[in-house]
């Protein structure tokens, strides 16, 4: 190895350790950042989910729940029936007693956060 080139390796070195001394706080902070992002996804998803059909009998209750894993950020649950969404019904887990005929339809449950949204359902079959 020249002179030259000896002396470029030192000052390279030594501009990368005053670097890292300085900035060590914000390199270290980066990587975690970045580590901590790229193991999660942004989109929440369904992990576990009941049965596509469930048959119960009239009067029985009913209880749909699932696992989830919310992704980035803040997530939103929300129960419906058809397309409408059951008022309260914004949680992992949704529950009616007493069923009735009436009550036969399909059940979805939407996730969502400011990344995306996942979704599943369930058809409640209620038997006399």
């Amino acid at each position: 190895m020249n002179k030259i080139n000896l002396i470029g390796l030192l000052l390279l070195t030594t501009t990368l350790s005053v670097f890292a001394n300085t900035n060590e706080t914000v390199k270290s902070n980066l990587f975690i950042n970045q580590f901590e992002t790229s193991n999660v996804s942004a989109i929440p998803s369904i992990e576990t989910q009941p049965e596509s059909t469930l048959c119960v009998g009239l009067g029985d209750a009913i209880a749909l729940s699932i696992v989830a894993s919310p992704g980035n950020g803040t997530v939103s649950y929300q129960w419906q029936k058809g397309e409408t969404p059951i008022p309260n019904a914004n949680s992992l887990i949704f529950e009616k007693t007493n069923v009735q005929i009436e009550d036969n339809g399909t059940y979805t449950i939407v996730i969502q956060n400011y990344f995306g949204e996942d979704s599943m359902a369930v058809n409640v079959l209620v038997s006399q």
